[in-house]
């Protein structure tokens, strides 16, 4: 199976985040189906779509793709009173999708609705195995509360046994760790590291920079490091037109 992340930085237009019908940016849509129907990934995993409800899904992806997706609400991004100059009602964005014609079939799982552009979906794969594969997009400015919002929604999956083989990937705007050791001076940082690789028992997969200033913002974490090969980190603008690699 293969599965292709990418934080796209927008399928729509800047100039159109405020709009609720915005058009969608067609040079950057046609560069990512070009990819698509190239090396016709099985799972794709999106950050940063930018997405309004007046978009249907056809109209982003092939109709040989099922979309599960998350746009940013009030709810999935509420109001940051620590950085009111910073808050963004508009962009962010998840979104998971698979290939309908391989035989894999999903299901959302959203126990306790966290309060964060965080997205899960229980993959039911060929061989009839169970995988939870999972998307956060983390604006750098927030803080403690987002931590516990995302630590509350997989506090809730592991204790319905729905975490047994997981792969979580997102932009995590960690800019202030050393990879691979993890190390960091931050303490909210320190936090997430803590709950993720201690008590759920995952590993970070990424070492290498994801973005164009050289750092590295998206992260893997995962419990089932052996079911994961051949990881490439491609070069910026090689799927479309984004600041991410």
């Amino acid at each position: 199976m293969t599965v292709l992340y990418h934080n796209v930085q927008g399928l729509i237009n800047a100039t159109d985040l405020a709009s609720q019908t915005p058009p969608l940016n067609m040079t950057k849509l046609h560069e990512f189906h070009g990819y698509l129907y190239t090396h016709k990934p099985d799972v794709l995993i999106l950050n940063e779509t930018w997405l309004k409800k007046s978009i249907i899904d056809n109209e982003i992806l092939p109709s040989c793709y099922n979309v599960i997706r998350l746009d940013r609400s009030i709810k999935s991004h509420p109001w940051d009173p620590n950085h009111p100059k910073k808050f963004r009602k508009n962009g962010g964005g998840v979104l998971i999708a698979h290939r309908t014609d391989v035989s894999i079939s999903s299901t959302r799982v959203n126990l306790v609705s966290p309060q964060a552009e965080l997205l899960s979906v229980l993959l039911k794969l060929p061989n009839g195995k169970k995988l939870c594969v999972s998307t956060i997009y983390r604006v750098g400015t927030l803080g403690f509360d987002n931590f516990i919002e995302i630590k509350k929604h997989f506090e809730a999956l592991a204790i319905k046994k729905k975490l047994d083989k997981h792969i979580l990937i997102g932009d995590f705007n960690f800019s202030g760790v050393e990879w691979p050791q993890g190390s960091t001076s931050c303490d909210l940082y320190k936090r997430f590291l803590d709950f993720f690789v201690g008590d759920l028992g995952h590993v970070q997969l990424i070492s290498k920079a994801t973005h164009k200033s050289g750092n590295v913002l998206d992260l893997m974490f995962t419990n089932v490091p052996y079911l994961i090969d051949n990881i490439t980190i491609l070069e910026q603008n090689e799927v479309c037109l984004s600041d991410h690699k």
